[in-house]
């Protein structure tokens, strides 16, 4: 299984259609010189320290893209294996994680969590994206297992983790 445990910037842009777009950011493993890096474009990775999300909080306030920035603790435990899905199955608040690209130098993971009425969802996927639902994660473990099947399946067979969310903003 595999934890994460640290901070997260969380920036919020405005889409068309007043839709909030929720960003997660964590700590910058490809850019030189960056305080900051999308948390599903880094694998996954926090911050590990409050002072760290701090920076990284400070330069995402200067994007005017962003309308604003807050700081919150996450910790998740993904399952990476078949043996630990006992694990989850009484467990709440999960989300699915499709492992969409994976080089030596890069993973991107898609975070995906439940449908919320007048949000987007990712038809035909059941669910939605986690940035576009308010960050709200799989109430169950059906459901997120529904999800990550259809995922692996449309995905091409993609590897498709899925683990606990706990966000607390701060």
């Amino acid at each position: 299984m595999r934890k994460i445990d640290g901070f997260v910037c969380i920036a919020t842009a405005m889409l068309v259609d007043n839709i909030k777009k929720e960003i997660l950011f964590g700590a910058n493993v490809h850019f030189k010189g960056a305080t900051a890096e999308t948390f599903q474009d880094n694998g996954l990775v926090p911050f590990t320290s409050l002072k760290m999300a701090r920076k990284g909080e400070r330069t995402l306030i200067t994007r005017k893209d962003f309308k604003n920035v807050k700081i919150a603790k996450i910790v998740m435990q993904l399952i990476e294996t078949e043996k630990d899905i006992p694990l989850l199955i009484a467990k709440k608040n999960l989300v699915v994680a499709p492992i969409v690209s994976e080089h030596s130098e890069t993973t991107r993971v898609r975070l995906m969590g439940r449908y919320v009425k007048g949000r987007p969802s990712q038809y035909p996927l059941p669910g939605a994206q986690l940035e576009l639902n308010g960050l709200k994660p799989f109430p169950n473990y059906g459901l997120a297992q529904e999800a990550a099947n259809e995922a692996s399946r449309q995905m091409d067979r993609c590897q498709v983790l899925i683990g606990t969310f706990e966000l607390k903003r701060l």
